[in-house]
């Protein structure tokens, strides 16, 4: 009977160490997508706007914070861009999401929408209806 190769005996070690790798790509891939989203400063102005809003502090509770996966765009070339964003809200109280639709012309941004929906309310808080953020 014939000895097993090195690949016959460690096969499923390295089937593992490869879908780890797999992993571990994506994973870098995410993070570092949401890394750039959160440094960007119409997700920045969103977050602070909401943090400072009355009404998000009562149904939230103080401190409120951003949360880690981002969904949305962020598109930006020179002084112009646009921004769909849905960022998490949490807080003692409660969680939400904070949604932020926005435009940017000579290098400032126009939130169209930005507006927080809170888990178990009906109603969204408006934060800003058509507001120039510089």
């Amino acid at each position: 009977m014939r000895e097993r190769t090195w690949f016959e005996r460690n096969w499923k070690w390295l089937a593992a160490a490869a879908i780890l790798f797999v992993f571990l790509f994506i994973a870098g891939i995410i993070f570092l997508v949401s890394r750039i989203m959160r440094s960007s400063d119409v997700y920045q102005q969103g977050v602070a706007v909401a943090q400072h809003d009355p009404q998000v502090i009562t149904a939230l509770g103080d401190p409120v914070e951003a949360g880690f996966f981002t969904a949305g765009t962020v598109s930006v070339s020179g002084p112009s861009g646009s921004a769909d964003l849905a960022i998490p809200l949490a807080g003692p109280k409660g969680e939400g999401v904070l949604y932020v639709v926005a435009e940017k012309e000579a290098g400032a941004w126009t939130m169209s929408i930005l507006e927080v929906e809170v888990e178990g309310r009906a109603e969204r808080i408006l934060l800003v209806g058509g507001h120039e953020q510089h």
